[in-house]
């Protein structure tokens, strides 16, 4: 009985098992069968979306064709209408708001001969904002091009466009669109009309920013765009330094130390500085850079790059040859960072490079030779030949300097070997001043040698102040009167009063000596007199003095001087100080007139800025 029971049981789960694979192969059969029908569904309306596609490409060919030919035949009107009334179907380009980034897309066209083209774009909502834009057309021929809105009529857009290099059969072209001729917040049409009907690839960036803030310049409208400017790999169109500031950029993007904290003062800093590289005028956009970067490093940036770009600038803004040791322990940071990256000797190699020719100006040829060296036996693939040619002249020259610089040297040992008595004559003293002034190199050698050369004639003393007049040569201005003008002006007292004011007029730069004691109320005669003459050029000091005496009676004289004078930035400055004197007018005038004076004449620089005033 045990056995049937058992015997039952084993067949009651078996039937049990076969019910649930019944069961179970019905289901997975089903799902089969639900997923065969969904996907032939699927493939029926992919089928059908395709159909209703290619219907909408067909009679958007149809139309683009018929835009073509109505705009061949001038009917501008119905090319219009024709083309706003496809906009819904035309490809969207992304719009960037980013300096130095943006997105490069590629779109095909002409892939039904149609000839023409099209895209739309929107203008993002908020303030006035300029458009900057690039395209690049492969395969057919481009005709023309143009914009206009998506809905309304015509509206004024395209002033001038730039052609970048990229070479046959291509095409590349870089336009700035002021905002004056965009709206926030609408849409507008790109149309592109081709010669022939070759399949065609268009790959197109667009970026806005708030109005004012770009300029029409091939390199600020390719930085605006994240590009590198054309040049930029040949050596030509280059800044202050040897190196194009593009280049910079593109390395701090790929080997920068980033951060959000002060990425935005460093791309602002390489924007000015970009700016001066093309500006007659360098000096307040390297002052903006200088500006941006040192922000950049106070936020904590120990980047190398960052260092050497502020160390760079810094040092072009100095007035002299003698650099602050500030900088120069910036450079050194940066070479002992760079050692530490392989991929960053190239800025090992470019401040032992700018570091060497700074140091052969101060006469430490020794240690500019170390460096040119050091510089020299570094080999990357980022450091360029004409860069290298750089150093290599830079090892010559301060070798050649090195050997000049001794004999200078043995020069002024004998210089400094010539007896002065305490209490010398007048023909004691003439006589010593000849010879210390005896054979000195036209060339300046080292601000060292020349500094103890002034206090050399500086033992003559306010006694025998004449004597170094004696030796000013204001018509020439060479060397030797650069130098005897600063051991005058350093030696002058006020028991001297006379003598300068005596000698003012025939050596003009003792205005010098006239501001620096406020002597002008005392020198007023002689001052107004030469400024009465009008001559183009009046040392700037002698300006200051006149401008010291904050005399309404000398304004008209002042005006008329800074209308004709040589330098009107530096007399704008020193004007801009006096009460009630409107310069505005006589700027305006200067500003305009500047723009058709020769070319190479220093006032030209007021046509490539204006001053604060306006």
């Amino acid at each position: 009985m045990k056995k049937k029971m058992l015997c039952l049981a084993v067949i009651l789960v078996a039937v049990i098992a076969i019910l649930i694979s019944c069961v179970a192969l019905r289901k997975t059969f089903l799902e089969k069968q639900e997923l065969k029908r969904l996907a032939a569904q699927e493939a029926k309306r992919q089928q059908e979306l395709s159909r209703i596609a290619e219907e909408k490409a067909i009679e958007m060919s149809k139309t683009m064709r018929k835009a073509r030919k109505t705009r061949n035949a001038g009917n501008k009107d119905e090319f219009r209408d024709l083309l706003q009334s496809v906009a819904g179907s035309v490809y969207r380009a992304p719009v960037g708001h980013t300096y130095g980034k943006a997105k490069f897309v590629t779109i095909e066209v002409n892939t039904r001969r149609e000839r023409l083209a099209a895209v739309k774009f929107k203008v993002p909502k908020g303030g006035p904002q300029d458009m900057i834009w690039t395209f690049e057309i492969t395969g057919a021929q481009l005709s023309s091009w143009y914009m206009l809105p998506v809905r309304g009529d015509y509206q004024r857009a395209f002033r001038n466009f730039r052609t970048l290099d990229s070479g046959p059969p291509s095409i590349k072209i870089l336009q700035l669109l002021r905002a004056d001729r965009l709206k926030p917040g609408e849409d507008y049409i790109l149309w592109f009309l081709f010669k022939d009907s070759n399949p065609t690839k268009i790959t197109l960036a667009i970026n806005c920013f708030p109005a004012g803030e770009l300029e029409d310049h091939t390199y600020d409208m390719s930085y605006a765009l994240g590009m590198i400017p054309p040049s930029s790999d040949t050596g030509t169109d280059l800044c202050s330094y040897d190196e194009n500031v593009f280049w910079w950029y593109s390395r701090y993007l790929k080997h920068g130390d980033h951060n959000p904290k002060w990425d935005k003062y460093v791309e602002n800093g390489i924007r000015h500085w970009m700016r001066a590289s093309y500006k007659e005028e360098k000096t307040d956009f390297l002052k903006r850079t200088v500006s941006e970067l040192q922000k950049a490093l106070d936020m904590g940036s120990q980047c190398p790059i960052t260092k050497f770009m502020y160390s760079r600038n810094r040092h072009v803004l100095l007035t002299n040859y003698r650099w602050s040791k500030a900088l120069q322990g910036l450079l050194r940071e940066s070479i002992a960072s760079a050692r530490k990256k392989p991929e960053l000797q190239f800025i090992e190699f470019a401040s032992n490079n700018i570091l060497a020719w700074q140091l052969q100006r101060e006469g430490k040829f020794k240690e500019a030779i170390q460096h040119f060296t050091t510089a020299l036996a570094i080999n990357h693939p980022d450091i360029r030949s004409n860069l290298r040619k750089d150093a290599e002249w830079g090892l010559k020259t301060s070798r050649d300097w090195m050997r000049t610089y001794a004999k200078e040297e043995e020069k002024l040992k004998t210089q400094k070997a010539i007896h002065l008595p305490e209490n010398p004559t007048e023909e004691q003293a003439r006589d010593y001043v000849k010879q210390v002034l005896q054979e000195i190199n036209k060339n300046i050698i080292s601000d060292d040698i020349n500094e103890q050369r002034k206090l050399l004639l500086m033992r003559v003393g306010a006694k025998n102040l004449g004597i170094l007049i004696e030796h000013l040569d204001y018509e020439k201005r060479g060397k030797t009167h650069r130098l005897v003008l600063d051991a005058t002006v350093r030696t002058a007292k006020d028991e001297n009063k006379e003598l300068i004011l005596r000698c003012l007029n025939r050596e003009p730069e003792l205005a010098r000596i006239v501001v620096k004691r406020n002597w002008a109320n005392d020198a007023k005669k002689t001052l107004l007199t030469r400024l009465a003459e009008q001559p183009s050029y009046l040392p700037p000091e002698w300006i200051e003095a006149i401008v010291q005496m904050r005399d309404p009676a000398t304004y008209a004289d002042l005006m008329n001087y800074y209308l004709n004078c040589d330098y009107p930035h530096r007399v704008y400055e020193l004007l801009s100080t006096l009460p009630d004197f409107d310069l505005h007018p006589a700027t305006v005038e200067l500003w305009l007139k500047s723009a058709t004076w020769p070319e190479g004449r220093e006032g030209t620089r007021f046509a490539s800025r204006s001053p604060p005033c306006l």
